[in-house]
């Protein structure tokens, strides 16, 4: 064999071992070491968010870490497959921050979804303030379409507030944490306090059963705070609330400073009707989108995301953090320990058999 052959048998065994080590590696399964932890972004009652880099491939994520301990201690065990198979269920749409892997070890859940790094609209407005009426027209419409997604897919979000609308880079909405999101609700669920005070519609704080208007009553409150920068309904104590909630009077004089024409006006009480059968988009979405408040506005722009945003991010790079509070993101990363012990490894039959044993999700492998 001459030494051109050679050389050629060599170059080629050198490429299919590299095209195999590649392929093994792909078939390995997302753990806890798969990532290296970046910063926290946030901290919630079950658990904390990082902002995290793939090993392999640099990519960035947001990483949900959830305790199993308060999970269990709660018997919320069934909503964290619930917020696996909805996330999963809505890949398709960009208005949800798309999940890319779901794992598990002893001590924690894991969703590593797509990293959104101009923050939570609720710290933006903490930083900058209300809106115009205008612009809070271009947000209002992005949460209409969301919504319009979900209810067609039988899935009630169930707790609509500025901390689970994330900004991306471009200054456009998605929706994250789907922890009370519910799909094809039953009688027992519909009778379940769940979400935030402040955005619960009458129906949620009598628990005579819920259905997709609680979602409009929230979004009719979220549109209200854009432009008020103050929720419809606030008071100093959880009865007065709960009070004026169901006593459902809207007073549009809250902020001296700021003037709403009058189809904002309508529009609101027209999604915070006491009724939920009265509510505008029970019947249908369209209702909403053809209200005069929306007259000649841009719906396409919005949907293919041709309209500029009015929020400006200035995310200068992808591991961007200057969008999420300071009070997290200088948390030393060195300092959390979330055990990496592989739960599929374990012989602990307790954890094989648990709910959440199917947990495990790659969205680069075909279901």
């Amino acid at each position: 064999m001459d030494t051109i052959n050679q050389v050629n048998i060599i170059e080629k065994t050198e490429e299919l071992t590299k095209k195999q080590k590649k392929q093994a590696k792909m078939s390995l399964p997302v753990t806890l070491s798969s990532f290296e932890l970046v910063n926290v972004i946030g901290q919630g009652r079950y658990g904390t968010v990082l902002l995290v880099k793939k090993k392999d491939s640099g990519n960035f994520f947001a990483m949900k870490v959830i305790k199993k301990s308060l999970i269990k201690k709660r018997n919320l065990q069934h909503r964290i497959m619930t917020e696996r198979n909805i996330l999963t269920l809505c890949k398709s749409s960009k208005l949800i921050t798309k999940l890319q892997y779901s794992f598990q070890n002893r001590s924690n859940y894991f969703y590593l979804l797509e990293y959104c790094p101009g923050g939570d609209l609720a710290y933006y407005m903490q930083r900058k303030g209300k809106l115009t009426e205008k612009d809070a027209k271009f947000y209002a419409a992005q949460l209409i379409l969301t919504l319009e997604f979900l209810h067609s897919q039988n899935i009630i979000y169930r707790d609509l507030k500025p901390e689970n609308i994330l900004i991306d880079k471009n200054g456009y909405f998605k929706l994250g944490d789907f922890g009370s999101a519910v799909q094809n609700i039953t009688l027992e669920e519909s009778q379940v306090l769940c979400g935030t005070p402040q955005y619960f519609a009458p129906e949620m704080i009598t628990r005579e059963g819920h259905g997709k208007g609680v979602d409009l009553w929230a979004l009719g409150c979220i549109i209200f705070e854009l432009v008020f920068g103050v929720t419809p309904f606030e008071e100093t104590t959880q009865a007065q609330l709960y009070e004026r909630i169901q006593n459902g009077k809207v007073f549009f004089d809250v902020n001296d400073d700021v003037k709403v024409t009058n189809y904002f006006k309508d529009l609101i009480n027209k999604l915070l009707a006491k009724d939920p059968k009265e509510r505008i988009g029970t019947k249908s979405f369209d209702d909403i989108k053809n209200h005069p408040w929306f007259n000649k506005f841009d719906w396409e722009g919005v949907i293919n995301q041709t309209l500029p945003a009015p929020i400006n991010t200035g995310v200068k790079k992808v591991s961007d953090v200057s969008n999420f509070n300071c009070t997290y993101t200088y948390q030393d990363t060195n300092n959390l320990n979330y055990d990496s012990t592989d739960c599929s490894s374990s012989s602990d039959e307790e954890d094989k058999k648990e709910i959440t044993q199917d947990f495990y999700f790659d969205a680069s492998k075909k279901l």
